[in-house]
């Protein structure tokens, strides 16, 4: 029997994507195979998005539906079937800390929790980070990990009424280590204050999420870079804070709605 560790699984690993305490991998079986009885370490969830799939577990068998989100408790153990060619599956592995973290409920009897509505988009938006395949979105990962938990656990935070100080504070770190690794994790134990808590509140008074604000934030530094100087652009974007030069080029295409390179080039003329 296999234990397969965090962000482990039986099948070929296409894309993988990590933050603190979670692993998004997505996962591709060619062709139909039955696969071992084996355990996950960690909790995970798995979304079946193209395909055929189905589960044994305690005696019974389920197949998956597409885009359907499945939650998997920690040391759950199961063996599988792949029933069609090119079947590809996503799967957030959880780390044991952000499930405490979230109140993570238990299940009694141990078996999977099928979820449906808000969890589903939000994975769906897990799928689109894969599909970039940069590593900075890992903030991104962190904020969209919280909020899947909190629609499984249905679980508010409160509102605050006014921007409350602990969130200048936190302003005032992010801008001064904009261009270096940044994580909602940090920033919220910096402040004392729970990290969805604070990704929620970020977003009410700031009018977008904290990763949205972090890329405009060094899509303007970039420019700015551009504009002043003759750097080349491979370092510009290694000096502003993005994965390599093609990350850089693709969010200024959606901020700024064309690439470096021509910026550059009106600035020529």
């Amino acid at each position: 029997m296999s234990s397969l560790r965090a962000g482990e699984y039986l099948g070929k690993t296409c894309r993988q994507i990590e933050a603190q305490g979670t692993i998004a991998t997505e996962l591709c079986h060619r062709h139909k195979l039955s696969l071992p009885f084996h355990t996950h370490q960690s909790a995970y969830f798995s979304m079946l998005l193209s395909g055929g799939y189905e589960e044994w577990f305690l005696g019974r068998t389920r197949p998956y539906l597409l885009n359907e989100l499945v939650f998997h408790p920690d040391d759950f153990g199961h063996h599988d079937r792949v029933t069609a060619s090119n079947t590809f599956l996503l799967c957030l592995t959880i780390s044991s800390t952000i499930q405490e973290q979230m109140r993570t409920r238990a299940l009694r009897d141990r078996s999977p929790l099928i979820l449906r509505g808000r969890a589903v988009v939000i994975a769906l938006g897990v799928r689109e980070l894969l599909d970039r395949s940069v590593p900075q979105d890992a903030l991104a990962l962190e904020e969209l990990t919280l909020e899947l938990l909190a629609a499984m656990n249905q679980w508010n935070s409160p509102a605050e009424s006014r921007q409350p100080a602990w969130l200048r504070r936190s302003l005032e770190i992010l801008h001064a280590n904009l261009l270096g690794p940044i994580s909602l994790q940090s920033l919220a134990s910096e402040a004392q204050i729970h990290p969805l808590h604070f990704s929620r509140t970020f977003r009410r008074f700031h009018g977008c999420s904290l990763p949205a604000y972090v890329q405009r934030l060094r899509v303007e530094f970039a420019r700015t870079q551009i504009r002043f100087s003759d750097r080349p652009l491979s370092q510009v974007a290694a000096m502003s804070g993005f994965a390599d030069q093609s990350h850089m080029n693709r969010l200024f295409k959606r901020w700024l709605g064309l690439t470096p390179g021509a910026l550059r080039a009106s600035l020529s003329h």
